[in-house]
């Protein structure tokens, strides 16, 4: 495993871990990311470059007190597992039939063994817990490697900044 696979396993892993706290306060079994920003966060960057302004992606993520399951399409699955170190990143992988609409929220139920009554989400209303605003608070406590790719982000742009102004 690469260094920078390493370290986003364990920024993954700290993601994982905030989350499965957070499930524990809220007393709920699961939660459903489905929009392509908590799912870039949760997995340190996973993009679903499908349709990249929608507010539900392609790509979901599962978590559970002991598992972090991606649905997808049976489309997608593929070009995912190859392009991302899945299991490196403690991600396991299935896919649903693209032409069912309801099939990721069938397959979330599913793998998370209770009803979407039971589940949080990050805003989708097919689940019965809206945690949208608890899932963006623990989003916007950056972790360490996001306060570095912060601070390199910054020195880069007063590097431009300066150099263009000169």
């Amino acid at each position: 495993m690469s260094a920078a696979t390493e370290h986003r396993a364990a920024e993954v892993a700290d993601k994982l871990r905030r989350v499965r706290g957070w499930m524990d306060g809220a007393g709920v079994a699961g939660v459903v990311l489905t929009g392509p920003g908590p799912l870039a966060w949760l997995t340190a960057g996973l993009e679903d470059p499908i349709e990249r302004g929608a507010a539900v992606g392609l790509v979901w993520a599962l978590v559970t007190p002991s598992a972090a399951v991606l649905v997808t399409t049976g489309v997608e699955l593929p070009r995912l597992e190859a392009e991302e170190p899945l299991a490196a990143l403690g991600l396991a992988a299935v896919a649903v039939p693209w032409w069912d609409a309801d099939a990721p929220i069938r397959a979330a139920e599913e793998l998370a063994g209770v009803p979407r009554a039971q589940l949080a989400s990050d805003g989708h209303p097919a689940f019965g817990v809206d945690a949208d605003d608890d899932l963006t608070a623990l989003r916007l406590r950056l972790g360490g490697a996001e306060q570095e790719r912060l601070r390199a982000l910054a020195g880069d742009t007063a590097r431009v900044l300066e150099a263009a102004v000169a």
